[in-house]
C-alpha cells in the first residue's frame, strides 16, 4: 500500500468515497443533506482547482484508491 497525493483525475472516486463514508453521519443525523452527500464533481473539482493549498491523499494497493483524507 502507498499513500500519494491525489490528482484531478482522482476526484469522480474520491467523490464516490466520500458520498459513501458519509452515509453512516446522515443516518445518524437523519439528513441525507449534509453538504458531503449532496457536494458534486464540479463543486469538488472546482475546489480542488481553487483551494489547491490543502492537500488531498489517497491510499493505493494495486493503483486502486482505498481511503482519502483532506
Amino acid at each position: 500500500m502507498e499513500i500519494k497525493k491525489a490528482i484531478y483525475e482522482d476526484l469522480a472516486e474520491i467523490l464516490d468515497l466520500q458520498k459513501l463514508a458519509y452515509l453512516s453521519e446522515a443516518k445518524l443525523l437523519n439528513d441525507y443533506n449534509i453538504q458531503p452527500l449532496i457536494q458534486t464533481l464540479d463543486e469538488l473539482q472546482n475546489q480542488f482547482m481553487q483551494y489547491n493549498t490543502g492537500v488531498i491523499l489517497k491510499l493505493t494497493k494495486l493503483l486502486i484508491i482505498l481511503n482519502w483524507r483532506e
